[in-house]
This record gives structure tokens, sequence and C-alpha cells, in this order.
């Protein structure tokens, strides 16, 4: 392959740039020879192309590199200084816009007047500081050089550097604050935050009183300290410094974030009121605003603040979107966002440096928590992360999990405090808020046995539950040899056949892992598993009995056992007994658990404890796998426990008190269609996709947002009108758009029938009414409006309804 000409590669990525294709320039650039890659025009071109992208700290190494490598180069010097002046540096933009004045008096690159307009603008903004501190111009610009290489140091994560450049702009100029800020972030960044503290207070105590940047870094690194009275403290003085003094750019971004660490919506939604102008703040402030305006109710100017942002990339732009959505919904039901439904103020993550942030990606992937923990010992402050991290969003599990993980792991009081409070509120799901209380019993914090006060999702109340700490996994590791489990895998193969000599060829496979292991419980329990089918009953209990004596703990064994004692010996007390050892223990395979729990039912029902009954079916509703055959074992299971004559009562009243609260929701006239499925439970949405065709992954706001489109689609809504409705539910659906889409409840259900009676759990029981059936396809939505009971069809359908029907 021959040799690629620099002049000419470096004329097609000047071609790729006149072309506006600045990312593909810097993709040639990057997979370039490597002998091109140390030239300086090379270097140059690279610098500049970084700069184009918004790389700013990318593109300043490179064309520091490229002056290192030739200092006669002249054009680097002119983007450096611009690439500085975009960073806020301006002792290096005024030392590189002279470099270039000084190289190339003839101004053969056209730059002379860039350079002088930066000259003109650093000398300005160093001779306002110098006079703010009482020394001469010469000075400050000696000081600025150290101060900013810190500031560069900084943002790479270069802790010795920051320490090493900010010690001498503080020997040159003891009175500079800028520095000591700089070197107190450094310290907070890598762990050691009490001297991050101590910097901070001494700038307070012996140099500035009313620095706004120490006071709001105090208020930052005391609250993830977990110090919340310290952060209060220094909080009062900086709103007193609101209130009398005119914050100008970063004084007044720098307030605002502290005011976001502390969540405190109040003053964050005054100042946003008050602020005449926001053409200061940068984007993370403009979203801390937003938020706490929305929080406090202020929904027009929280729409405004996250608009001005919303087209941005940043770490920030998911909170920005959710804000924007819920601020939608809120305005229309005029309530402030308060407790579980609040808006984060801070990112979470809103200090995490890269080492930070891709171990957490990491952990959260793999979904172990090892690997966070060591970069938590070694980096302490961010421990508090996790708990805003527990609240910045209810559907992503896996990171509330870490989350719930960590904070336990601190062994702090104020982060079980925090795990208590996630428990007792209606966030996340069962499961997770379940997982809270376990690691409260674990460490000692909550009493197991006492009743706890929990949400219940699917009744949508408050109910006192008994805790049972048990770990559900799905599976455990073998303690057999390899040859062993290879043989008894081959077995439980054959065992699902009802072929007599698949039979007796998994019986031989059985026995052969005995002949190697004579006491091994799950060759036993397999065995006499085979033999049952077989018709050798009698053989069959002796090799259980023989498996829990070997093993006590071995829970297959003696699940078997309690299902011959209720179903085949008429033994309910042998039954419990041997239930009682599953459900003491503390780790349960989810196959043994389910099997218990329907023993439990079974008993209770026979007993006659349906309240008991009812319990048990909602817990395991609540486990929610995504197993369709759990669903499908779970559908037979309750519409057998609905067959039974002493749940017809519970489940009716259930159902009615159910229907009751939805009805009880309020809506409005012209409810949109995304709002109206998302009144509806995920759990139920299952059945609505079903229906419509869609895929059932995601959380509930994608499923939402699919649900939606599907709806929208003409064409798919015509084939749903034609082909899925019934001719009375094309008739019920054209009598409520005759008008405008509106229709009194009672006014319906007189003439189309009721829900009351009907199961509200459509992922089990498709509905069969009309009014039920109409619901769960997402044409029709139910609840309060000017206090009578009404359905509707959404906004947007109703004129693609009204061009079918």
């Amino acid at each position: 392959m021959p040799k690629q000409d620099f002049h000419d590669f470096i004329n097609n990525v000047e071609k790729m740039l006149n072309l506006k294709q600045p990312q593909a320039a810097l993709d040639a650039l990057e997979n370039a020879p490597r002998n091109f890659q140390f030239r300086p025009d090379f270097l140059y071109l690279l610098g500049t192309v970084n700069g184009m992208l918004g790389n700013i700290l990318d593109s300043i190494e490179t064309l520091e590199e490229a002056v290192r490598r030739d200092r006669d180069y002249v054009p680097v010097y002119a983007n450096l200084a611009m690439a500085y002046v975009q960073m806020g540096l301006m002792g290096h933009a005024w030392r590189h816009a002279e470099n270039y004045l000084k190289r190339d008096p003839n101004d053969e690159y056209e730059a002379r007047e860039q350079c002088e307009e930066v000259i003109s603008i650093a000398k300005d903004e160093i001779s306002r500081a110098a006079n703010t501190y009482g020394v001469s111009l010469t000075k400050m610009r000696q000081a600025a050089m150290p101060h900013e290489r810190a500031q560069i140091c900084l943002q790479k994560e270069d802790l010795r550097g920051v320490l090493k450049e900010t010690k001498t702009a503080i020997r040159l100029l003891p009175q500079w604050t800028s520095p000591r800020n700089n070197r107190a972030i450094a310290f907070f960044m890598h762990g050691r935050i009490q001297e991050a503290i101590a910097e901070m207070e001494d700038v307070i105590e012996n140099i500035e009183p009313e620095n706004v940047f120490a006071l709001s870094n105090l208020v930052i690194f005391n609250v993830n300290a977990w110090q919340k009275e310290k952060a209060e403290y220094y909080a009062a003085k900086l709103r007193s410094l609101m209130i009398t003094s005119s914050f100008i750019d970063g004084h007044t971004n720098k307030a605002i974030e502290a005011f976001g660490w502390l969540e405190d919506d109040e003053t964050l939604g005054r100042v946003a009121s008050n602020l005449k102008t926001n053409d200061i703040l940068d984007d993370v402030s403009l979203y801390i605003l937003g938020a706490g305006a929305a929080n406090m109710g202020q929904f027009e100017l929280a729409k405004k603040l996250f608009k001005k942002v919303s087209n941005k990339e940043t770490r920030y732009t998911p909170l920005v979107k959710k804000g924007l959505n819920i601020v939608k919904k809120a305005k229309r039901r005029k309530q402030p966002l308060t407790g579980d439904n609040r808006l984060p103020t801070i990112l979470f993550m809103h200090y995490w440096g890269q080492k930070i942030y891709d171990a957490f990606d990491k952990a959260v992937n793999q979904e172990t928590f090892t690997g966070l923990k060591k970069i938590i010992d070694k980096y302490p402050h961010i421990g508090y992360s996790f708990k805003l991290m527990l609240w910045q969003d209810k559907d992503d599990e896996l990171s509330i999990e870490a989350a719930l993980n960590i904070l336990a792991d601190l062994g702090l009081p104020q982060a079980y405090a925090e795990v208590e409070r996630f428990g007792i509120s209606k966030y996340g799901t069962p499961h997770l808020r379940s997982q809270a209380f376990k690691i409260l019993s674990e460490a000692g914090i909550i009493d197991a046995n006492t009743p706890l006060h929990m949400w219940r999702d699917e009744k949508e109340e408050w109910a006192k539950v008994n805790f049972t700490q048990i770990e559900i996994v799905p599976y455990l590791k073998p303690t057999c040899s390899l040859k062993s489990q290879e043989l008894i895998e081959k077995g439980i193969e054959l065992s699902h056949s009802d072929e007599k000599d698949d039979l007796e060829k998994a019986l031989s496979y059985f026995e052969q892992v005995l002949e190697l292991d004579p006491d091994y419980p799950v060759a036993l329990h397999n065995k006499g598993m085979i033999l049952t089918k077989l018709e050798r009953s009698e053989e069959a209990k002796t090799l259980f009995l023989k498996a829990v004596e070997v093993d006590p703990d071995y829970l297959f064994g003696h699940l078997t056992l309690a299902r011959l004692a209720f179903f085949k010996e008429d033994d309910v007390e042998l039954c419990q007994d041997h239930l009682s050892k599953i459900l003491k223990a503390k780790q349960v395979v989810a196959e043994v658990f389910e099997g218990a729990m329907e023993l439990q039912t079974h008993l209770a029902v026979r007993e006659g404890e349906y309240e008991v009954a009812e319990k048990i079916v909602d817990m395991l509703i609540e486990l929610d796998p995504d197993s369709e055959e759990f669903y499908t074992r779970w559908l037979e299971r309750i519409q057998f426990l609905e067959s039974l004559s002493g749940f017809q009562d519970f489940f009716k009243e259930r159902y009615n008190n159910y229907h009751d609260l939805q009805f009880n929701k309020s809506i409005t006239a012209d409810e949109d269609l995304e709002s109206c499925i998302d009144r509806v439970s995920k759990d139920r949405l299952k059945a609505t996709m079903k229906a419509w065709g869609l895929s059932k992954k995601g959380k509930k706001a994608e499923v939402v947002t699919r649900i939606a489109k599907a709806l929208a689609n003409p064409v798919h809504l015509q084939d749903m009108i034609t082909n899925g409705l019934s001719a009375e539910e094309r008739k019920a659906l054209a009598w409520v758009l005759e008008e405008d889409g509106l229709r009194s409840w009672d006014s319906f259900a007189e003439r189309f029938g009721d829900v009351y009676d009907e199961s509200p759990h459509w992922e089990y029981h498709e509905p069969e009414t009309v009014p039920g059936r109409l619901q769960m396809l997402g044409f029709l939505a139910i609840g309060t409006l000017d206090n009578r009971r009404v359905t509707l069809i959404p906004r947007e359908l109703r004129p693609l309804l009204g061009d079918i029907l």
C-alpha cells in the first residue's frame, strides 16, 4: 500500500471543514498515520477542529503541544488566545495574543485585530482584579498564570497539579481568594472533604467574610459531609448577601448551585422570580432554578427556564426533559411538586470525576457494587450523591438498588434515615421498598417482627405489612462435582417426559450421581420425583425424607413433603411444619417460594382465612417477575381462587374499591392521550400492549409513549376499529363522540354496562365488558370532573375517530 502524502491528507481534512463536516475531520485526524501526528501543522489543525466541536480543553492541550514542537509556528498563537478566552483564562489569552503579534508583525495570518481585542479585554479584566486587591497589573498578571494552570489541572482531575499551582498563586498574592477556592474544590473532589472545609473557613474567617464562592462551597461541602446544620448556617449568610448585594456572572451561578445542593426550593423559587435577566446564568443554574420554581408551583417560570436549555446535550439533559414533562402535567392539575413528586434540584453525579463515573457505570451494567464501594472508600465525599440518586428517577431500578446498597454500606445514621424514608414512601417498586426494610432490619435499625407502615401499590392505600426477611434468588450454585452436575442436568431434562423409557433413563442418571455421592440431596430428591411419576410412591417418599435428613436446609425436599402432607395425607400440621422450614430460611429459590406461597393459600382457604389468602396473592403479584411462564401459572391460580365461593365477596369488594380509586382521580375535559394512558398502572398496561402487538419492555414512560404512538397512527387505529372492536363497542365510542368526546359515567354505564364487577387486573383477566375493553385499548379514560364521574376520549383521538366512525 503506497504511503499517504501529508499535504494531500491535510487538504482532504480542510475540504471536510469547508463542507462543514468537523466531526468527520476529527475522525480522520485521530486515525492519521502516526508519523503525521507530531508535526506542528497537524497539531494546529487537530486543535482547531477540537475547538470547533467545543472540546476546548482538548484544543488547548493540542495547540500547546504544537507550540512546544515549533515556537515559530505563528498561527497557533492566535487560536490559543481565542481558546483561552473561551475558558475565561485571560492571563494565558493575553500572553498568546502578544506572542502572535510579536511573531507576525505583517499580519500574514490576518489575526491581528482579534489578538489586539483579546489583549484589550484581558487587560481590562486583570486590571479590575488588580485594583480590587490593591496590587500592580504586573503582579496580578503574574499570579493569574499559576491560578489559571490550576483551573486546567482541576478540569483534568489532577490534584497534585492543582495544589502545586495554587500554592504558587497564593504565595504571589496571599489575599486572593480564587486560588483558595480552586484548592478547596480539588480537596473535595478527591475525598479530602474536611481539608476542603478548612480551606474555605480560613477564607471566611481571615480574608473575606462575604466571599460568595467560599460561602457557597461551604454549603456544598457540608451538605456532602452530611452536616446539614453547618450547611444551613452558611446558607443563611448567603441568603442575606443575595438580598443586600447584586451578584454577577459566576457568583450567581455558584450561589444557585449551593441552594440546589441544599434542596432549598423556597430560596430557588424566590431567586428565579427576582432575577431581572437570566442571560448571566449557565445551563446548570437554569435547570436548578427551574426545578426550584416547579417545586414551589411556579410552573410558567419553570417551563421558561427549562426551555432555554432543552435543546442542549449535557449531563442535565434527562432531568430537563423530565422537568418539562412533569411541569406540563402539574400545571394542568395546579399542584406544587412535593414529597415523592418533587424535581431534584441537583444531579447526583454533579461532582463526579470520570473515574467515579466509569466505576458507577461498570457497577450498574454488571449489577455488582463491589468496585463501586472501593471507589467510595477512596472518595468518601460522593456518599451523599447516592442519597440524591435514590430519588432521581423512580423507574431506574438498577440505580435505586445501587443507592440503597451504598447508603447501607456507609453505615451513617443519616444514610439509614434516608433508606427508611424511601421504604415508607410511594416511590419506586414494592420490591425495592421491601429491600430498604431488609437493609434496616439487617442493620438492627428496625424490628423485623413489628408490622411496617407501607404503601400498597395494587390497592393504592397505606397498610400495615408484616415484613419477612427472605432473599428470593433464581437458583443456587451446585455443591456437587462437575460430572455429577452434568448427570443431574441430563436427568432433569428427561424427567419432563411422560415416556417410561425416558423416565427410566433419567432414573439411571440420578443413580449414577448417588454412586458418586450417596447423600447428595438434589440427586435423592430428583430420583424420588421420577419414582413418583413411575407410581412408586413409597420408595419416593423414603428418598424425600432422606434428602431433608442429610441436609435439613434442602428446601425443595421440604416443599415436596409439604405438598404430600397436604394433598395426599391430609396432614395440615405436618404440611405447616415443612413450610416453616422454607419461610424461616434467609435465601429461597423462586420456584420453592412460589410453591410454598401456593400451599399457604390453600391452607388459608381450608381454614376460611380469606383475608390471609388475599394478602398472599397480593404479595405474589407485587413480585412482578418478567417471566411469561410465571404470569401464566399465576393466572391459573388466581382463576382457581376466584372460582372458590369463599373468595367471591372479598374479590368483589376489592374490585369495587379499586374502581372507586380510579374514578376519584381528577381529570380535565381535554385530557391528552399520554396523560390518559399514564393514569393506568404499568402492570395493567401489559394487556394494552398485548392487544396492540407492542413490546412490553422499558420504563413506564417509554411504554406510555409507545402505546400513544400506536393509537395516534391512523392506519393502526383504522385496523383496530374495524377488526378489533365489536359493533357495540364502535357504537359506544360514536355515542361519546356525539358530545365532543365526554359523557357522564352514569349515563354511559346505563347504556353500555358497568365495570364494577370486573377484575381490574387486565394483565391476568382481559376485560369483557364494553367500557372495560375500551379502557384497556386506550380509547376511553375515567375520572372526576366538576364533582361528577365522567368517561372521555383522549383529546388527540377525537378527530381521528370522527373520520373513522
